[in-house]
């Protein structure tokens, strides 16, 4: 009986409850694990599609400048460039104003041209006897002339080589007139070409700079002379020695320094008020590329001064024209970053060699993909420049994938990209 007593009763009720509850438990770790490896398996495959992007930097390549000491001379001005460049390369009372005597028939014809380009021989150009008259104006206070008589012509193109080659005033005057109406008007028009072209310095008062009023700098005939070498007929006349005439004679060239070392233009010019002008060019080949040279003078005591100070600076400006070094084969010009920090050098694939004068600084640009994803070494991202010169820019390593380890780390920044 006492037994019996001790002993408890459980209904069986309460054991299908108990194992009710427990089944669900089970369900309930089941899920959650099925949920658990659901996230493991979705999470890695988001993982794979997480790449990463290597971005792109760059550093400055130069070649620095060295000191060059010109052979100047002692009064006037002077001022030295070239036509691979518009700028002023190196001057002495190089923005000084002066009287320019005939070297500013340079832009007469720049302007003249640009008003009436020259096709073949151009139109005819009647003289006349207004012609003769300013011809004995000129004539009679020593300034240069070459005779057309009234009642005949030349052409728009002899006309031209007769300015520039024999330096008349005259012919000057009539080409101003002739295709502009009135003197006026052609001064109107240099004017502005002037203006448009920054010369700052220069002030017309003629056609012909007979006048010492007509006045300019030996920087804005540097840009005068550079912008003259660019126009293919101008840049003819220019070097010629002479030009033939009609009656078996030739009129020779004003300019003692063609013909001889590669001289090739451009102006001479003399006025008792200006000195001796001289606007000299010069074309010489340094590895493999051409350079045009130009130098002016004013104010000289006298032509042949003129000219051998103009010889001097040339010689020596040329000179210092050098194929230099820029940069060596596999040489780094730049990185691509990682997101983890690493970097894989930009390299040049061959070596870069430019020409330059050794009295100006050169720097060259890196045009590179701007950002870039797994690449092998050896794969072209850009280009590197330097004046005329181009080179390819490869990668000196792989780019290899982002770890898995990373990838895992920014599947959520990846989430959040997409959303």
């Amino acid at each position: 009986m006492l037994l019996f007593s001790l002993m408890r009763v459980v209904h069986p009720s309460v054991y299908k409850k108990q194992y009710e509850r427990g089944r669900k438990g089970r369900r309930r770790r089941i899920a959650l694990a099925f949920c658990m490896v659901m996230l493991v398996v979705v999470y890695g495959g988001l993982s794979t599609q997480v790449q990463a992007s290597y971005t792109a930097q760059t550093y400055d390549v130069s070649i620095g400048r060295q000191l060059v000491n010109l052979p100047w001379p002692t009064v006037g001005s002077a001022s030295v460039g070239y036509t691979g460049s518009t700028q002023v390369i190196a001057q002495f009372n190089g923005s000084k104003q002066l009287p320019s005597a005939s070297t500013i028939k340079m832009l007469t014809a720049l302007v003249l041209l640009e008003s009436r380009p020259l096709v073949g021989e151009g139109e005819e150009i009647v003289f006349d006897d207004n012609d003769i008259a300013r011809f004995n104006e000129i004539q009679a206070v020593g300034g240069s002339v070459f005779l057309v008589p009234a009642g005949t012509s030349i052409t728009y193109k002899r006309a031209l080589e007769l300015m520039v080659v024999t330096s008349a005033n005259n012919i000057a005057d009539k080409l101003a007139q002739w295709s502009f109406g009135s003197s006026e008007a052609f001064l109107k028009a240099a004017t502005v070409y002037a203006a448009d072209n920054g010369l700052n310095d220069t002030a017309l008062v003629d056609a012909s700079g007979l006048s010492a009023e007509t006045k300019s700098s030996a920087d804005d005939l540097l840009r005068i002379g550079l912008l003259a070498m660019q126009v293919p007929a101008l840049k003819e006349m220019v070097a010629l020695e002479s030009v033939p005439l009609a009656n078996g004679l030739v009129a020779e060239n004003t300019n003692q320094l063609l013909g001889a070392e590669g001289y090739n233009g451009l102006k001479t010019g003399y006025t008792d008020e200006a000195g001796a002008c001289l606007i000299s060019s010069k074309e010489t080949t340094v590895g493999g590329m051409q350079i045009q040279a130009v130098v002016v003078v004013m104010g000289q005591p006298d032509r042949n001064t003129a000219y051998a100070v103009s010889r001097q600076i040339m010689d020596r400006f040329l000179a210092g024209f050098l194929e230099r070094s820029m940069l060596n084969k596999n040489q780094s010009v730049g990185v691509y970053n990682s997101p983890w920090g690493t970097k894989t050098p930009i390299v040049v694939s061959e070596p870069v060699l430019v020409v330059s004068y050794e009295g100006t600084s050169v720097s060259g640009v890196s045009s590179v993909e701007k950002s870039i994803g797994p690449k092998v070494a050896g794969t072209k991202v850009g280009t590197f420049r330097v004046n005329n010169t181009e080179a390819d820019l490869t990668l000196a390593e792989d780019v290899p994938p982002p770890s898995i380890s990373w990838r895992l780390r920014n599947v959520i920044d990846y989430i959040r990209e997409k959303v």
